[in-house]
């Protein structure tokens, strides 16, 4: 017995809720959108910007976002950065020269990286007006 995935050309008339707009989420969002099924993510947030910290992918994360919707692996394509190096550094910045502190060897060509707030960036101008709803904080003080 195998999983039902729906045809890609039809739509249903099922709505889903997302809550947070982050980049697993606004994944998700575009996957179930090239389905014919129709997401609503709800953020918080002002907008969908996250910390500026770096993600890294690997070959097979890229594959999946090439099945979840095409859209998706464009966008980090648009803004990755390919590795100066096959190895995978662990860095102490809490010193003015970054000392490495352990490494990995990866394989050529292991994974590709971006900033996650620039992924998530990318992501959003894929995504259609009217299935994102950027919610108001309320004041502190209120509850």
């Amino acid at each position: 017995m195998g999983s039902h995935i729906p045809d890609q050309n039809t739509t249903t008339n099922l709505d889903v809720a997302i809550i947070g707009g982050g980049i697993a989420r606004m994944t998700l969002a575009l996957g179930l959108l090239n389905r014919g099924i129709k997401p609503t993510i709800y953020e918080r947030g002002r907008s969908f910007r996250e910390i500026g910290a770096g993600i890294g992918f690997t070959p097979i994360a890229e594959w999946a976002m090439k099945v979840l919707d095409p859209k998706i692996h464009a966008a980090f394509k648009r803004v990755t950065v390919q590795n100066g190096t096959d190895w995978f550094l662990w860095m102490d910045g809490s010193q003015e020269d970054e000392a490495l502190v352990h490494k990995i060897y990866l394989s050529e060509r292991a994974f590709d990286g971006c900033s996650r707030a620039d992924f998530l960036d990318e992501l959003g101008k894929s995504l259609p007006p009217g299935h994102y709803a950027i919610l108001e904080r309320p004041s502190p003080g209120c509850r």
